[in-house]
């Protein structure tokens, strides 16, 4: 095997690594559960319309974060507003600490959304070959919702617990993303 192979083998296992990592799983079977605590179904309504709205706002300038100081960048300031928001979720009471949270989830998601696939792209067309980048992404998205389906399982019983529990196992895992971010290399669009 070739270092350059090599090179761009473990890259693909570091990418599947930071995949696994942005799982929300834990905190998807009881989300609502959690936040219709504090909030009314209207207001939870409302929510979710506010991170639409702040999602398709919020791809352009997100975008160009990506296309500025780089895709690892974008990823690792996605990582950070999704760590925030579930720990924010914790403390929050009320529907304007929730409006708050959910707003910072929402530029989560947009600070991914490209920069995950153009990020692989180009490693894959500089590491190994953007020929695989289908499958990889592929096997990636699978690896994220394995990763789902497991910590599901984790996240509805850690519920029983404690309801804060879920959100606290989430933002581990996503803060792991961290580390694996910092060992794969840069990519400027």
């Amino acid at each position: 095997m070739s270092p350059a192979t090599a090179d761009g083998r473990h890259l693909v296992a570091k990418f599947y690594a930071l995949q696994a990592t942005r799982s929300t799983g834990f905190v998807s079977p009881i989300f609502a559960l959690f936040v219709l605590r504090d909030v009314s179904f209207v207001e939870y309504g409302v929510l979710s319309a506010v991170l639409s709205i702040v999602m398709v706002g919020g791809e352009l300038p997100t975008g160009y974060v990506g296309d500025r100081y780089g895709r690892r960048t974008s990823l690792a300031v996605s990582v950070g507003c999704t760590v925030v928001s579930l720990l924010g979720f914790v403390v929050a009471r009320g529907f304007v600490p929730y409006l708050a949270f959910y707003v910072i989830w929402a530029f989560a998601l947009t600070f991914a959304s490209g920069s995950v696939d153009a990020w692989l792209y180009e490693l894959l067309e500089r590491h190994l070959s953007a020929d695989a980048y289908t499958t990889i992404r592929g096997r990636g998205a699978s690896v994220m919702r394995w990763t789902s389906v497991a910590t599901m399982i984790g996240g509805g019983a850690l519920y029983v617990v404690d309801p804060a529990y879920p959100f606290l196992a989430s933002a581990t895992l996503n803060a792991l993303g961290l580390v694996v971010l910092r060992a794969m290399p840069e990519s400027r669009g």
